[in-house]
């Protein structure tokens, strides 16, 4: 008999053996090994010691249109292996974790998927989502130099002192995470072989970063700072996309002010691609409530707070 429940460390073996048959991905285990109390936020399916299925809850506080800090669980991971589909398992583990998240007294919940038809029957609601745009790259400009007091290297640069108060300066925007530590780890794990410059200020702490992905999908995915600041990161990152080859170049920060200069260095006239992967339920907050966050013009959603 299939039975549902929360996992335990005998559990771990088969959590992954699945997740690996279901989705393949060599970041999952690691990025869910982050949290120290992973198990107590993993339900899975089992039969006896077989385990079937499982699902990694995200403990996560978004900002509100309201101003008001939510509570919101995520789901992530929602697998299943192989022998034991079309039993309805899927379906089983949701309702789990939406029941879960009404027990704990969450908000609402979110999670990201390109196949909303298996959590729409648990009462998942779909949201479009205005994070990304698709932009020339900008070749017919000489190249800046790079100026003083900038430092340039993998995603280990996020650690360093002055960038999370960086990331906070953009604390009224809805939908926003605010990270804590296990955030922080989380985000650097998303950001993994991603190029971060760090531009300092006179006085050596950092007045802007920013996050790029270089390769076959190149693509700006987070920055913070003062607006000059980023306008010359922009020239940087420029200048490093046309040695590297890119041709376009997807922008995933938000519209508006700080971003735009940096944004106008990098792309030409960038285009809105939709975005409708987003799915809420909302648990003691009301729908309305919730999608007055989702829908706000301000709304936003950074690439290193995915479950």
């Amino acid at each position: 008999m299939t039975e549902i429940r929360v996992a335990t460390a005998v559990d771990e073996p088969g959590i992954l053996a699945v997740w690996d048959e279901a989705f393949g991905e060599p970041d999952m285990a690691p990025r869910w090994r982050l949290d120290p109390n992973r198990r107590s936020w993993t339900l899975v399916a089992v039969d006896g010691a077989d385990v079937l299925g499982a699902v990694s809850l995200v403990d996560q506080r978004r900002r509100s249109a309201n101003g008001r800090i939510a509570p919101v669980l995520g789901l992530a991971n929602v697998g299943v292996a192989v022998r034991a589909r079309g039993q309805g398992l899927a379906r089983a583990m949701t309702d789990a974790s939406v029941a879960f998240g009404r027990r704990a007294g969450y908000d609402w919940s979110l999670l990201f998927t390109g196949t909303p038809g298996v959590y729409a029957p648990s009462g998942y609601e779909p949201f479009g989502q205005r994070r990304r745009r698709v932009g020339a790259l900008r070749t017919n400009t000489e190249a800046a130099g790079r100026p003083t007091r900038l430092r340039a290297g993998g995603a280990e640069l996020l650690a360093a002192p002055g960038i999370a108060a960086l990331h906070d300066r953009d604390a009224d925007r809805p939908l926003t995470a605010v990270r804590d530590a296990l955030g922080w780890r989380r985000a650097l794990s998303w950001y993994a072989g991603c190029r971060i410059h760090v531009l300092d200020g006179p006085d050596g702490t950092p007045a802007a970063y920013a996050v790029t992905r270089v390769g076959d999908e190149p693509a700006l995915l987070e920055a913070a700072g003062d607006r000059a600041a980023l306008a010359a990161l922009g020239h940087v990152i420029r200048d490093e996309l046309v040695r590297a080859g890119a041709a376009t170049v997807s922008i995933e920060v938000p519209t508006g002010a700080p971003y735009d200069d940096l944004v106008a260095r990098i792309v030409a006239d960038p285009v809105p691609v939709p975005d409708d992967t987003g799915m809420f339920h909302p648990l003691d907050a009301d729908a309305a409530t919730v999608r007055e966050t989702l829908d706000h013009s301000r709304a936003f959603h950074w690439t290193g707070d995915y479950l």
